[in-house]
């Protein structure tokens, strides 16, 4: 990776916008250009299940071409720490983006998301569209 390289990490709801090659799909992609994608073990399941099954190729596609990355105990240290904080502060959100979270933390991945929730989550880098 070049020196200044970036990974990106998209949730499931940016994968979904760009599989739809929506105005903030594109948008999602002028930014990551040609730098890393990756997505989490969290986003293949959400997206297989929120799929109809006319779309699963189309997703199939998609995988090959970002990298997966899984949950691990490095990640859940990660993730416990930003859900005890979350509850601390009345800020709790869903499971899966914390447990994203704690992923990118891990890893120091740029996260790329729709969804607002992740505005709660400190100490990751994020653009929230």
């Amino acid at each position: 990776m070049p020196k200044n390289a970036t990974s990106y990490c998209l949730d499931t709801s940016a994968v979904i916008e760009v599989l739809y090659a929506t105005d903030k799909g594109k948008k999602i992609q002028s930014i990551t250009k040609d730098e890393p994608i990756v997505i989490t073990v969290f986003t293949i399941h959400e997206l297989l299940v929120g799929m109809k099954e006319k779309e699963i190729e189309k997703i199939e596609r998609f995988f090959k071409l970002v990298s997966v990355i899984d949950f691990s105990k490095e990640s859940a240290l990660h993730s416990s720490v930003i859900e005890k904080h979350l509850r601390k502060v009345g800020r709790l959100v869903n499971k899966m983006d914390i447990l994203i979270a704690g992923m990118c933390l891990e890893k120091n991945y740029h996260l790329i998301s729709c969804d607002n929730d992740f505005e709660h989550i400190k100490g990751i880098q994020t653009t929230i569209l």
